[in-house]
């Protein structure tokens, strides 16, 4: 699911699972659970979408496949006013 998720370079490799999205999603009862199949999907991929692009580097290491391919390089937001 995470492409470069255990890569070297990347700080937070190995911390992001399946196993570990799996029990964090069933702590919240809510969380894709209403609605259609579809409705469900969508709001699955709106949470990771929105989760990735505030983990992405922002600098430093790039993803082979570009800037946008490393979502979930960070484990807590950084420089934050």
């Amino acid at each position: 699911m995470l492409l470069h998720g255990n890569d070297r370079a990347c700080p937070t490799r190995g911390f992001y699972t399946y196993d570990a999205f799996i029990a964090g999603a069933s702590s919240f009862s809510a969380f894709a659970a209403t609605g259609d199949q579809a409705t469900r999907k969508r709001e699955i991929a709106a949470f990771l979408a929105q989760t990735a692009h505030e983990t992405t580097s922002g600098g430093g290491w790039v993803a082979p496949d570009g800037p946008y391919a490393c979502g979930y390089y960070y484990n807590k937001e950084l420089n934050v006013e």
